[in-house]
């Protein structure tokens, strides 16, 4: 896990957007991200490609946490809910199924107990 999460701190999108990784275990990956000015749309709420984008640094650490090469072949999902600047948001992305070339996650996103986001995410084992 040590390597998955060295590369994981090192991404440099993550970075940019100040994701924090906060545990990852086989299969299981949680992150989060304090909410900024600069993160919220025209309409003055956290922007979906930002929510969507700590979702996708979760989904990551996870299927990375299986099979160091993994990479995304889909998500899709929804939003619930927002958050607002200042509030602490969560990922966990959570294995529910694999096979021999493929892995399959749920990845929520959370301010506090309040689900904001709900993703499935398949990821295809490279190697």
């Amino acid at each position: 896990m040590t390597n998955i999460l060295t590369k994981l701190q090192s991404d440099p999108f993550a970075n940019l957007l100040g994701v924090e990784i906060d545990e990852i275990t086989c299969g299981y990956a949680k992150c989060s991200l304090i909410i900024k000015e600069s993160m919220l749309n025209f309409g003055g709420f956290p922007h979906g490609g930002m929510i969507f984008s700590l979702a996708d640094v979760a989904f990551s650490g996870a299927a990375c946490s299986l099979h160091q090469a993994s990479t995304a072949l889909n998500i899709n999902g929804n939003f619930s809910g927002t958050s607002k600047v200042g509030n602490r948001i969560v990922a966990e992305a959570k294995l529910t199924n694999e096979s021999r070339k493929f892995s399959y996650f749920t990845i929520e996103v959370k301010d506090g107990e309040k689900l904001i986001a709900s993703f499935n995410g398949t990821a295809y084992k490279i190697a």
